[in-house]
C-alpha cells in the first residue's frame, strides 16, 4: 500500500500525514508538547507528592500490614481526586491542540500560537464541563474498587486496578474523541456523546490503541504506585513525566489522525462527502 504519492511525495493516507509530520513538523511538535505538559504540569507534581506520601505511609506502618492497607486506601481515596482535576486541565490542553491537529491533518494552514489560542477560545467552555463529567465519573470507579478492595487480596485489588485502568484509558479517549468531534462538528451535547460512544466502540482496537499512546505514564504511575520501592518508583515516574513532556503531542497527532480515519469512513464518506479524505492527496487511492 502506497502511503505518499511517488511523483510528489505527498501523503495518501493518514498513515502518510503521520510520517510527514514526523519528517517536517518536529520542532512543532515539541513545542506543542511543552504547551501541553505546562498545563498538567500541576497535577503530575501533585502525583509525585502522592507517591512520596505513599511511601511515607508504608515506611511508618510496616509493622502492622492492616492499618498500613487502611491508610493507603484512605488516602488513595483523596489523592484519586486528582483525576477529576487532570480530567479539567486535560481537555483544556487537548481543546488547543485539536484545532492544530486539525488545521494540520486537513491541510487548512497553521500557526501553533494563535490556532491553540483560537480553539480554546471557541470551545474550553463545553469541554471542560465534559472533562469535569468524565473525571467524576473516573474517580467514581475507582472509589468502587477501594470498597471492595482489602489487604488480604492484594492480587485482586492490583487485578481490579489493571481492569479499571483499561477502562480509564478507553474513558479519556471518549474524552477526546468529543473534544475533536466538537472542533469539527455541530452537534447537541447528547449527540456528541453518542457519537464518541459509537467510534469508540465500532472501531475499540484502534480505541484501546488510543488509550495505550494516551494514558500509558499515568497508568504505570497509579499501578506501581506503593507495590515497588518508593525510590524507584520515583525514578521511573520522573522519567515518565520527563517522556511526556517531551513527546505527548505524538500521540495527540496520531489520536487524531486515527479519529479522522474513523470519522471518514463512520460519517464523512455518506453524509459529508467533500470532507472525506480531506488533506489527502487524491491519486484514487483507498486508505
Amino acid at each position: 500500500m502506497k502511503i505518499v504519492s511517488r511523483d510528489l511525495e505527498l501523503p495518501l493516507t493518514r498513515r502518510g500525514l503521520l510520517l510527514n509530520a514526523l519528517k517536517y513538523q518536529k520542532l512543532v511538535l515539541f513545542k506543542l508538547s511543552l504547551i501541553v505538559f505546562l498545563f498538567l504540569l500541576p497535577v503530575m507534581a501533585y502525583g509525585l507528592y502522592g507517591l512520596i506520601a505513599e511511601g511515607s505511609i508504608i515506611i511508618a506502618y510496616a509493622e502492622d500490614a492492616e492499618k498500613q492497607w487502611l491508610e493507603l486506601v484512605a488516602f488513595r481515596r483523596l489523592s484519586y481526586l486528582s483525576l477529576i482535576a487532570f480530567s479539567v486541565l486535560y481537555s483544556l490542553a487537548a481543546t488547543g491542540a485539536a484545532r492544530v491537529y486539525r488545521r494540520y491533518s486537513y491541510n487548512e494552514g497553521y500557526i501553533l500560537k494563535d490556532d491553540f489560542l483560537e480553539g480554546l477560545k471557541d470551545n474550553w467552555k463545553p469541554n471542560l464541563a465534559t472533562g469535569l463529567a468524565y473525571g467524576t465519573a473516573a474517580y467514581g470507579l475507582y472509589f468502587l474498587i477501594s470498597l471492595v478492595s482489602s489487604g488480604e487480596a492484594v492480587f485482586l485489588h492490583y487485578g481490579l486496578l489493571i481492569v479499571y485502568f483499561v477502562l480509564l484509558g478507553l474513558l479519556f479517549v471518549s474524552l477526546t474523541y468529543m473534544i475533536f468531534l466538537r472542533d469539527i462538528y455541530k452537534n447537541t451535547v447528547p449527540g456528541y456523546f453518542k457519537a464518541a460512544a459509537g467510534l469508540l466502540f465500532k472501531y475499540l482496537p484502534y480505541s484501546l490503541l488510543a488509550a495505550l499512546m494516551g494514558i500509558w505514564p499515568f497508568a504505570l504511575f497509579y499501578l506501581f504506585a506503593g507495590a515497588i520501592p518508593s525510590g524507584i518508583c520515583i525514578i521511573a515516574v520522573l522519567v515518565l513525566d520527563f517522556l511526556y513532556a517531551f513527546f505527548n503531542s505524538l500521540a495527540g497527532i496520531s489520536n487524531f489522525l486515527l479519529f479522522a480515519y474513523m470519522a471518514d469512513e463512520s460519517v464523512n464518506k455518506n453524509g459529508f462527502p467533500s470532507q472525506y479524505r480531506k488533506g489527502l492527496y487524491r491519486e484514487g487511492q483507498n486508505e
